[in-house]
């Protein structure tokens, strides 16, 4: 599984508010990734430079076990971004002035709601993170994909942001990974 696969699954397992689909209603996440990290066309707030850096750090020891992997490239790239701090100590104030830096103020706005609601939520997401055996701490990733849900959620609302195919309308409606 490559690293798009990755993400394009966590885009779907953590949209789990909506209501049970039918078993035909789900999506091929290897035939459909591109598609589905395409659906809300956002820039990241983050900055990307280390992220190569990150990945590289962790290839040689963890490359086919992908999920211990995509949790430490997470971890790596928000201890170098200075977001995370210690074991689990993320710096909201840095997220926000990160977020403050995206140009477009509708993106902007969802950006820093997202990013507000999941801190409101961070201590039942570390309460999640104590369930996992992971070489890295999960935090930075769960807060992403915490984050991710809430700006995907309400991307439909975006001017020119969201590609509203057949394959997002199904994750926006709730549709998970066919097995």
């Amino acid at each position: 599984m490559n690293f798009n696969v990755f993400l394009a699954i966590l885009v779907l397992v953590v949209d789990t508010d909506k209501a049970p689909v039918d078993a035909e209603d789900c999506i091929d996440v290897e035939k459909n990734a591109e598609e589905i990290r395409q659906c809300c066309d956002i820039p990241s707030p983050l900055e990307m430079e280390n992220i190569q850096q990150c990945k590289e750090k962790y290839q040689q020891e963890l490359g086919s076990d992908v999920p211990n992997f995509v949790t430490c490239i997470f971890d790596c790239h928000a201890r170098e971004l200075g977001v995370l701090t210690g074991e689990q100590d993320i710096d909201e104030a840095k997220m926000l002035e990160m977020v403050n830096q995206v140009p477009d103020e509708d993106v902007k706005k969802l950006m820093e709601q997202s990013v507000k609601e999941c801190f409101k939520a961070k201590d039942e997401i570390l309460e999640k993170a104590k369930g996992q055996n992971m070489k890295c701490h999960p935090l930075a990733m769960m807060m992403t994909e915490c984050i991710m849900h809430a700006i995907f959620s309400e991307c439909e609302t975006l001017p020119n942001h969201w590609k509203g195919s057949e394959i997002c309308t199904q994750v926006k409606n709730g549709a998970k990974p066919c097995a």
